[in-house]
């Protein structure tokens, strides 16, 4: 149905759109890690 594939589309968009403010919050804890060593 209709719905379903609504469903999946933001479900999978949400994992990308995450994924991505993950992987950049890791690159700024690696930073502020690097600035105190």
């Amino acid at each position: 149905s209709l719905d379903a594939f609504i469903g999946i589309q933001a479900m999978s968009y949400n994992d990308r759109y995450f994924n991505r403010i993950h992987k950049g919050f890791g690159q700024v804890q690696d930073t502020l890690e690097s600035y105190f060593d």
